[in-house]
């Protein structure tokens, strides 16, 4: 059985797969906003959260885990209680701090891994520096499949985020398909309301 923090793992290393990122462009906002959303997804899969009969977050099991990602990203789900899916978007869009530090701290794990490399590319002038992440090819089972079977050319997030519940058949059964599907269209919806919050208040 696959480890907490796999699936969103994956997810990173299927979206680098097919563009790298400047880690601190303002171009990378949805990719870490996306990437809260997934470890919120594996984290109900897992047991580590369920939705309640408002579809809000809520802690079931106290579970340790070795990972500080996910430790911090639970703390948050249990102080701020109450919200459904698309809220935590729009809380986790508005606080970019807290979920650029759960994303770099993911992906400094899988650089570790050997899964992705950092660049560092300074402007014109040196007036500040740029890190660009890429996915080092062939270090990732779920972007090989994916590739194996051409489904990288799907541009759809929702089809994208069902095939990473999918892959591995038993071992993310624990969550519904109908309530899976439901939880992404939350994601998006947050994700997309979250983005255009930012454009207008930043």
């Amino acid at each position: 059985m696959q480890e907490v923090g796999e699936m969103t793992k994956n997810f990173i290393s299927i979206s680098l797969a097919e563009e790298p990122i400047n880690i601190n462009s303002r171009y990378t906002f949805s990719l870490p906003l996306y990437t809260i959303g997934i470890l919120c997804m594996e984290l109900l899969n897992k047991g580590y959260l369920q939705l309640n009969h408002k579809e809000e977050l809520e802690i079931i099991k106290e579970k340790t885990s070795n990972r500080g990602y996910v430790k911090h990203l639970m703390e948050y789900v249990k102080q701020k209680r109450g919200r459904t899916c698309k809220e935590w978007m729009h809380y986790f869009a508005e606080k970019t701090k807290i979920t650029n530090d759960i994303f770099k701290s993911i992906v400094k794990e899988m650089k570790e891994e050997g899964t992705v490399r950092y660049h560092m590319k300074k402007s014109v002038m040196n007036v500040f520096s740029q890190t660009k992440i890429e996915y080092v090819t062939g270090t990732n089972s779920f972007v090989e499949h994916m590739k194996q079977d051409s489904l990288m050319e799907r541009e759809d997030k929702l089809e994208l985020m069902l095939l990473l519940c999918e892959y591995g058949g038993a071992e993310r059964a624990t969550l519904q398909r109908d309530k899976v599907y439901r939880f992404i269209q939350q994601m998006q919806e947050g994700i997309l309301e979250g983005a255009q919050r930012k454009v207008l208040f930043v």
